[in-house]
């Protein structure tokens, strides 16, 4: 199942699964990367379509990568934290989780001179009510409204594209994956779905703070405390 549920939404209120909206606007987002050959394409083809979008990097990643998570930067995209080494939430404790969001959270204040990350993504979708509380009086937690199925082998390209082409309504965030395993996909998929977008008129927006109106990504002297 790709769509959010309106009662999931409505169970988790405190999540951010879509952008209230009346402008043919959509939000772009690419988890796990950067990666030395999804990235800069990802990058390329946003850029052919004059589209922004976010990138929820792992932390990890990040230290690998740092040039290409300059070059996100100066194309004016966003970075969300996504967690230091991937971790699923529900199959972590809660000390650990946290830490992890937190070093994560160190690797990308290097590249954000002005405040600290305030959005997160937990990895899988996964995370505790715990961890969840914990956290959202830091980030934002951002969930989707679609998820493209991009990292499953087992999904032909096509079935992916026409998939998320027949889910495209305002104020959806999209996920997408500049990654290792969802690459031979959406090397296919992308640049075919942002076309589609063009001609529809829509235009991805990435998630700024004016768009969220958010005091967690606007206040930069929030800062967790992770000593527990």
């Amino acid at each position: 199942m790709h769509n959010i549920p309106g009662f999931v939404k409505w169970m988790y209120p405190h999540w951010v699964w879509d952008i209230h909206s009346s402008a043919n606007d959509i939000y772009l987002t690419f988890d796990d990367g950067p990666h030395p050959e999804a990235t800069p394409f990802v990058l390329n083809q946003l850029n052919k379509f004059e589209a922004k979008a976010t990138f929820f990097c792992v932390g990890n990643n990040v230290r690998q990568y740092p040039e290409i998570v300059n070059s996100i930067v100066a194309c004016d995209h966003v970075l969300g934290n996504h967690t230091y080494n991937h971790l699923n939430g529900r199959k972590s404790d809660f000390r650990s989780y946290i830490k992890n969001v937190n070093s994560c959270n160190v690797e990308l204040n290097n590249f954000l001179s002005n405040h600290p990350i305030k959005l997160f993504r937990p990895p899988y979708g996964r995370i505790t009510a715990k961890e969840s509380r914990y956290l959202r009086d830091y980030y934002n937690i951002i969930m989707w409204d679609y998820l493209s199925g991009d990292f499953d082998r087992s999904l032909p390209a096509e079935r992916c594209l026409s998939r998320a082409i027949s889910n495209i309504r305002p104020g959806s965030i999209i996920v997408f994956h500049d990654s290792k395993k969802a690459f031979r996909t959406l090397q296919e998929v992308l640049p075919s779905y942002l076309k589609v977008l063009y001609k529809k008129g829509f235009k991805s927006k990435a998630l700024t703070p004016e768009l969220l109106g958010a005091k967690h990504l606007i206040e930069s002297n929030a800062t967790p405390d992770f000593h527990l």
